[in-house]
C-alpha cells in the first residue's frame, strides 16, 4: 500500500466557502468541485505546501492557516493508495481576485 499526504484549505468569505472545479485529472475527479490545495512535496511542511498550492492554483496569498482536522481515506480508483488529508481554515490577503490555473476551469463561493 502507498500513502500520499495532501493539504486542503477551507477558505471562507461572507459565510461562503471557496470551491474549485477540476478541469483535468483522472475521470473520477474531472468536473467535480473540491477545496483548494494539493499534495505535499518530499520534506515540505504542510503549511508551506498549502501556501504554495493557493498561490499556484488560484493566485492568492495565504495570510493565516489554522489546523482544522486530519483524516484518511482509501482512493476508490486505486485501492492501494491511502490518502492522509490535512485540512486547514485559511484566510487570504484582502482585495485579491481568484486566478485559476489550468487544473481548474471554474470556481464558486458556496454557502455550506
Amino acid at each position: 500500500m502507498n500513502q500520499r499526504i495532501a493539504v486542503r484549505a477551507i477558505v471562507r468569505k461572507d459565510e461562503r466557502t471557496l470551491l474549485l472545479k477540476r478541469a483535468n485529472g483522472r475521470p473520477s475527479i474531472l468536473g467535480k468541485y473540491e477545496l483548494p490545495g494539493g499534495k505535499l512535496e518530499y520534506g515540505e511542511q504542510p503549511e508551506d505546501a498549502l501556501s504554495r498550492h493557493l498561490m499556484v492554483e488560484i493566485g492568492l496569498t495565504m495570510q493565516t492557516a489554522q489546523l482544522f482536522d486530519v483524516l484518511t481515506y482509501i482512493d476508490h480508483d486505486d485501492r492501494d493508495i491511502q490518502y492522509v488529508l490535512i485540512l486547514y481554515l485559511a484566510s487570504l490577503s484582502d482585495g485579491s481576485n481568484v486566478m485559476l490555473s489550468r487544473n481548474y476551469d471554474h470556481y464558486m463561493w458556496k454557502k455550506v
